[in-house]
C-alpha cells in the first residue's frame, strides 16, 4: 500500500513520543501490506475496526487510535486522525 500523509506521520510523532516507536512500526507494516478489502486489513492489524469509510487503529496498546481512509483498488492509506483512546471516546476524530 502507498501510505500518504508522512509529514502528517511525523507531526503525530512529534506530539506524541511515547507512540514514535509504534506509529513507525505501524506505518512499515502499512506500507508492505496489500490490502483489497478491510478483511485483509484484519490479518495485518487483527484489532482495527471500519467505522463509516475510515479504519481505526489501535497504537500502542490501545493508548491512541489512528484513523485512516483506504482506497483499496488504487492501494491507498490515507492518514486522517491520531490520538489518544479518550480523544477518540469524544468523537475528537470526525
Amino acid at each position: 500500500m502507498k501510505v500518504l500523509n508522512p509529514r502528517r506521520r511525523k507531526e503525530y510523532e512529534a506530539a506524541h513520543p511515547d507512540a514514535s516507536a509504534s506509529i513507525r512500526v505501524w506505518w512499515r507494516q502499512a506500507q508492505i501490506a496489500d490490502w483489497g478489502s478491510f478483511n485483509d486489513v484484519l490479518k495485518t492489524f487483527n484489532n482495527a475496526d471500519q467505522v463509516g469509510n475510515r479504519v481505526i487503529f489501535n497504537i500502542r496498546g490501545g493508548y491512541y487510535r489512528l484513523s485512516a481512509w483506504i482506497d483499496y483498488d488504487r492501494k491507498l492509506v490515507v492518514l486522517k486522525w491520531f490520538g489518544t483512546h479518550a480523544e477518540y471516546d469524544r468523537g475528537e476524530w470526525q
